[in-house]
């Protein structure tokens, strides 16, 4: 059974009727949803089978912390993005993790990360603009505190995997904000222009 059939059924059971003036937007929101919940049941399952559940943690949250305020590019399709995910945090974390960094390293990936996120966030979609100066101020403020709070947590760690995989779930994120990315994958950047 497919998602959409999927909602529409327990949609009718919680007696929201195709004919109800918000059903396509109701439906639109619990689609997204479950596929995310889907998203999430596949990452978590291959990081407890392969017993990397607590880096593939550190790594997601890390990652969702600071995409909560700067947003950033989304997959083009549901499997490229469950694809993407497992390679995110599955893969990489569970070669990363082993990874002792000298503290000049770290003080130069945050300071990539920091200012990559003062510069570029929130970056925004096609599909999703973010549009109104005074939301994308607050976003960006909102944004930095957000990455200045994840990247002290790496300097008050003593712990080089943690250390690692913070930096590891931020670098992530930042890449998807990033201009460069979005000329790479020849996606619209700065969406939000063309509601201005």
């Amino acid at each position: 059974m497919n998602t959409s059939i999927f909602c529409d059924k327990v949609l009718n059971k919680f007696g929201i009727e195709e004919t109800d003036e918000n059903y396509e937007y109701i439906k639109y929101g619990f689609e997204i949803f479950i596929i995310n919940l889907s998203k999430l049941g596949i990452i978590y399952s291959i990081a407890l089978i392969t017993k990397q559940f607590f880096p593939t943690l550190i790594v997601h949250l890390s990652y969702l912390f600071l995409r909560h305020y700067s947003f950033g590019l989304h997959a083009t399709s549901s499997l490229s993005c469950t694809i993407i995910s497992v390679v995110l945090f599955n893969i990489l974390p569970f070669f990363a993790k082993g990874i002792q960094s000298p503290t000049l390293f770290l003080v130069l990936i945050s300071l990539f990360i920091l200012i990559s996120i003062y510069l570029f966030a929130p970056a925004d979609t096609e599909n999703n603009p973010i549009c109104g100066t005074d939301l994308r101020k607050k976003l960006k403020v909102k944004a930095t505190i957000s990455c200045l709070l994840l990247l002290s947590l790496v300097f008050i760690s003593s712990n080089p995997m943690i250390q690692t995989l913070i930096l590891l779930g931020g670098i992530f994120q930042t890449i998807s904000i990033l201009p460069v990315t979005y000329k790479l994958l020849k996606r619209r950047y700065n969406n939000y222009e063309l509601f201005s």
